[in-house]
């Protein structure tokens, strides 16, 4: 029954203006919610010197008094007419009156004439220090350097010589070379892989490039005879009629067809051929004599054929991954075929081969091979990386100082007075 009555009279509460000291927080300062409506739901507020407007606690307003009026109005405190205070006893214990001195606020704190706070109350102490103003540490353990990965830069720069550098290369170097050429030198695939004690084997490509070889061929017979049968199977000449028979010699019809897997053009290249009967061409009028006539002239353009998915056209044996391959494009449309009649899995043995010559030794008193190279030199910024791996630093040996600012609070109120800490709430 007493719980009961409590909880009853929780709900009236006290005088607007009373001022209680309640054991518990309030979560929120908002009497309509949490902590504030569960426990207190009379209605209170925390005593901590916020400022509120009259209408939103009026008869709380009417007790404190609005603007200057009011009792607990702190002298930095601006209010309006429609304004009050309440009071702020936060690090602060309640003193009866004993006069019309209700509201008046005594800090334990003054400014003095110098301007500086100065604390009026307390036990004073002189805090010093016994060991000087500095303390030197050992150390231990070690410090770790992460990796690091930092451009350079700078004013680098260098000499360069008034000549040019020379390089000596005599003919026992490695890799022999040629010079002012347009040689192309034939590199295949051996079965199993010597370079030297071995037939060339491939699948159907050389290494020979496709593009290179088209521009250096003047002619491709092949290409001549797929377009004459493409332009002559098809009746681009004059044709017999009655009275008269024309006959052409020096062309390719029916068959020739076939020749378009030898006729090889690139991709991006095309080739013009000259269809025209090489001769002789007749005329012969029935009655009449035969008589030799101009050969109807007619031209024909092979475009690309040779290109990446092209019947012949094969791929290479090389891996895209693994220890033994790269990423790349498997199509051998852009080299030379050893044999375009392979269906790109059985082997071909050309006709070429690398020849593998071994000289004597020269009879010299000195090599006549001997000669230099030039080295040019182009001026560029530099580039250069720093670029560290982790690493720790042992401390041994390490030692640092400690500066010591001894306190400057001269009053330990707090270590001697005994107190209990509780919420002042005031009555809405």
């Amino acid at each position: 029954m007493a719980a009961f009555l409590n909880q009853e009279r929780a709900k009236v509460g006290t005088t607007t203006g009373t001022i209680i000291a309640f054991p518990k927080e309030l979560d929120i300062n908002d009497p309509a919610i949490g902590v504030g409506l569960n426990l207190l739901p009379a209605g209170y507020i925390r005593c901590d010197g916020s400022v509120y407007n009259e209408n939103t606690y009026p008869a709380l307003a009417q007790i404190l008094g609005l603007g200057d009026a009011c009792v607990f109005k702190q002298p930095d405190t601006n209010l309006n007419a429609d304004q009050f205070q309440v009071p702020d006893l936060r690090s602060k214990f309640i003193r009866a009156s004993s006069a019309s001195d209700q509201g008046v606020i005594n800090d334990n704190t003054v400014i003095s004439g110098t301007g500086l706070t100065v604390e009026k109350s307390g036990v004073g102490v002189n805090v010093s220090s016994n060991v000087g103003s500095t303390a030197v540490i050992d150390l231990f353990g070690q410090f770790r350097v992460p990796a690091l990965s930092e451009d350079l830069r700078g004013n680098v720069a260098f000499t360069k010589p008034r000549t040019p550098d020379e390089e000596i290369v005599p003919a026992t170097a490695f890799q022999p070379h040629a010079h002012y050429t347009t040689t192309y030198r034939c590199r295949i695939k051996r079965l199993s892989g010597s370079d030297v004690f071995e037939l060339n084997y491939y699948i159907n490509a050389s290494t020979i490039g496709v593009a290179n070889w088209f521009d250096a061929t003047d002619e491709q017979p092949a290409c001549k005879f797929y377009a004459q049968s493409e332009v002559w199977n098809t009746g681009s000449y004059i044709p017999s009629r009655t009275g008269v028979v024309y006959e052409y010699y020096g062309i390719c019809k029916g068959s020739c067809s076939g020749f378009d897997t030898s006729c090889l053009v690139p991709a991006g290249k095309e080739y013009e051929v000259d269809t025209t009967p090489e001769g002789p061409c007749f005329q012969t009028f029935i009655g009449f004599v035969t008589q030799q006539m101009t050969c109807a002239t007619s031209s024909y353009t092979v475009g690309p054929n040779y290109v990446e998915g092209a019947d012949g056209v094969g791929n290479d044996a090389v891996p895209t991954s693994g220890d033994n391959g790269y990423s790349h494009n498997t199509s051998l449309a852009n080299v030379l075929p050893f044999d375009t009649s392979v269906d790109g899995t059985t082997p071909s043995y050309p006709q070429i081969s690398n020849i593998v010559v071994t000289t004597d030794a020269f009879d010299y008193e000195e090599d006549p091979t001997e000669h230099t190279h030039n080295i040019s030199y182009e001026i560029s910024e530099t580039n250069y990386t720093l670029n560290t791996s982790e690493f720790f630093v042992s401390t041994e040996g390490m030692e640092a100082s400690v500066n010591i600012r001894t306190e400057t609070d001269t009053k330990i109120d707090n270590l001697i007075a005994p107190f209990i800490m509780v919420d002042y709430l005031i009555k809405i």
